[in-house]
């Protein structure tokens, strides 16, 4: 901004300064103050959209690999919208808003920051994966039993789970996915209270639930709006189940049931404990917990249903954060814990030496009943979108609705400018359909229409991508294996 830097004991009111130092203490945004007490830490930078596409970089020359990591530290404190995330596969993965960011983010990093060459991957862009309630569907794999009801065996035949997939209402998912801030508040606290009140034993107990990793990172990312007390977010909640019309009596109590959240303990997906050997997230008391653990002591010696808890929320964990589809995280659905059935052990070594081996089996065995469960329903593919907001005169129009029909967008509204020849259109475009739209729209218009993107949420694509014919109808028009094109697939 300048040709060089003077040092300054004190700065003014409306001037641009810089402050050195501050490495490791503010990653993006954060308020600096004399005192500590008495001080305001003031909001920081409310971003409108939140990155949605994704690159994995590589340098050019393997020696570069630390310029370029230090580079896209500095990219992601420079840039309050991009985030970057080392994954355990060796990834260096980049994240953006979209296709103009992610030139733009590029150019800096290879530029300004990393100063090396760097390979960029294909952008990929997430989807999600749920269920829904279709007017056609397959008959259950169990027809007893019931749609999504499954009974998990494990392989030593010594535990059998018993579980039921249904979808989540569309008011309770929406409510969740909006209030993923206040999940991810309470789980916090409730983990701080966990360790006050039991500090010398947290430790043994991390390291004996191996398989309950945690994978949630408390302080990730900014929570927009005001977070929900627990007593809120339970009426709120409690409102939502209540305004379901349909099935009443399946969704009656179970807000005291809850038992977690998944994927990473904030997503809108619920257990649900009937069997009543898991904890409760919503709990307003102890009494549950206080209970269990007093008969515990009494039965040390035998292997309990409750002996299983962690690993059953554990696999719940797994399965919602890669659905059976294409290994998305899932969203939408409610899993109830019906009942869980230890068999006696027939072997002469005591049956606490068999839960080590049992906690692998039950893990593997829930987590594909949860599976199997999903797929008994129809399951759909949600798509990321985009609200498209374009401005485009009278003579363009045409060819507006040309190229958005194209790539899959849906029109919502088309208003006329007061004053002016122009037209506001907006509309929901995919994420995954919107590289090079931009320009296309730019060439078809000769530059009369001007497109602005911003990330919208997520969207069912209404088509089962294991959709076959089976009537005789279909059959006669489409053939035996349906040869047509099916977006979903």
């Amino acid at each position: 901004m300048g040709r060089g830097l003077e040092p300054l004991t004190t700065v003014p009111a409306g001037v641009v300064f810089g402050i050195g130092g501050l490495e490791g203490h503010i990653l993006k945004s954060g308020t600096l103050c004399s005192q500590l007490e008495g001080s305001v830490n003031l909001a920081g930078v409310a971003m409108g959209s939140q990155p949605i596409v994704r690159v994995a970089l590589e340098p050019e020359k393997p020696a570069d690999l630390e310029k370029m990591i230090q580079g896209l530290k500095l990219l992601v404190q420079s840039d309050p919208c991009a985030e970057y995330e080392h994954f355990e596969s060796g990834e260096h993965v980049l994240l953006t808003a979209g296709e103009l960011h992610l030139e733009r983010c590029l150019g800096d990093l290879k530029e300004r920051f990393a100063r090396c060459e760097i390979q960029v991957g294909e952008p990929i862009v997430p989807y999600r994966e749920t269920i829904v309630r279709a007017e056609e569907m397959r008959p259950p794999a169990d027809k007893e039993l019931g749609r999504g009801t499954v009974v998990a065996v494990t392989t030593s035949k010594q535990v059998t789970v018993k579980l039921r997939v249904r979808p989540l209402p569309k008011k309770v998912t929406d409510f969740l996915v909006k209030n993923a801030g206040a999940v991810r508040r309470l789980y916090a606290d409730r983990k701080a209270e966990e360790q006050g009140r039991n500090q010398d034993t947290s430790a043994k107990t991390d390291d004996d639930n191996g398989s309950e990793k945690d994978d949630l990172d408390v302080s990730a990312g900014p929570v927009e709006g005001a977070v929900l007390s627990l007593e809120d977010f339970r009426k709120q909640l409690l409102a939502a189940f209540d305004s379901v019309k349909s099935e009443r009596d399946i969704w009656a109590g179970v807000i005291e049931k809850i038992t977690a959240f998944a994927p990473r303990r904030t997503g809108p997906n619920l257990l649900i404990d009937n069997a009543g050997i898991c904890g409760r997230f919503l709990r307003s008391d102890e009494s549950d917990e206080i209970t269990s653990s007093a008969s515990a002591q009494e039965d040390a010696q035998t292997i309990q249903p409750r002996d299983f808890a962690d690993n059953i929320s554990y696999a719940f964990q797994l399965a919602c954060a890669q659905g059976p589809l294409c290994n998305e995280p899932v969203q939408g659905i409610a899993v109830f814990l019906d009942s869980v059935t230890v068999a006696p052990n027939s072997e002469d070594s005591s049956s606490r030496d068999q839960l080590g081996r049992l906690t692998g089996e039950v893990i593997k065995s829930a987590r594909e009943g949860i599976r199997a469960g999903f797929l008994d329903w129809s399951p759909r593919l949600l798509l990321a979108m985009y609200s498209c907001e374009i401005q485009a005169s009278t003579e363009v129009l045409g060819r507006v609705y040309e190229v958005l029909t194209r790539l899959r967008g849906r029109i919502l509204s088309e208003a006329l400018n007061e004053g002016t020849p122009f037209y506001t259109i907006l509309s929901l475009l995919p994420v995954a359909a919107s590289f090079g739209f931009s320009d296309e729209m730019r060439k078809r218009t000769a530059g009369l229409a001007s497109p602005q993107l911003k990330f919208a949420g997520f969207e069912v694509l209404d088509e089962d991508p294991f959709w076959e014919p089976r009537t005789e109808e279909e059959l006669e028009d489409l053939g035996e294996f349906g040869d047509r094109e099916n977006v979903a697939k």
